[in-house]
């Protein structure tokens, strides 16, 4: 699951920008169109008292660890999208583990303690786990 969370753009701008931007990242990442989620609440981007929306966009990137190879390409894909949108734009990438939580993919209901288990040490493990790289254009 790879899940890119804007802030400080408009959020219904969002629905054309996902459609465009997804087939190159599908591409790149070699995964499903499913895979790929956008997110992006109505909220207001200030700095100093002054509304940064639209000048300021900040990209939040989240994903498996093992893509961590395609941040270059990713991040360049991303730009070329966003920066019809935005002046000034912030990408960030945090990776998380995933393996742990594919190795249980039987439906065997045994199985459902062990993706349970997995879930629940890898939520305690989140500070440890994530990786923060920031991309600035």
């Amino acid at each position: 699951m790879i899940t890119l969370v804007t802030f400080g753009i408009d959020p219904y701008s969002l629905r054309q920008l996902s459609r465009e931007i997804t087939p190159g990242l599908t591409a790149l990442f070699e995964c499903k169109e499913d895979d790929i989620n956008f997110y992006a609440t109505e909220g207001l981007f200030v700095h100093n008292g002054v509304e940064q929306n639209t000048w300021y966009v900040v990209i939040k990137v989240m994903l498996p660890r093992k893509l961590q190879i395609f941040q270059k390409e990713a991040a360049h894909i991303i730009n070329n999208f966003y920066k019809n949108v935005a002046i000034h734009l912030e990408i960030i990438f945090e990776y998380y583990l995933s393996d742990m939580l594919q190795m249980h993919d039987g439906s065997d209901p045994s199985e459902q303690f062990h993706r349970a288990s997995a879930k629940k040490f890898l939520s305690k493990q989140n500070t440890s786990t994530n990786y923060r790289f920031t991309v600035l254009y």
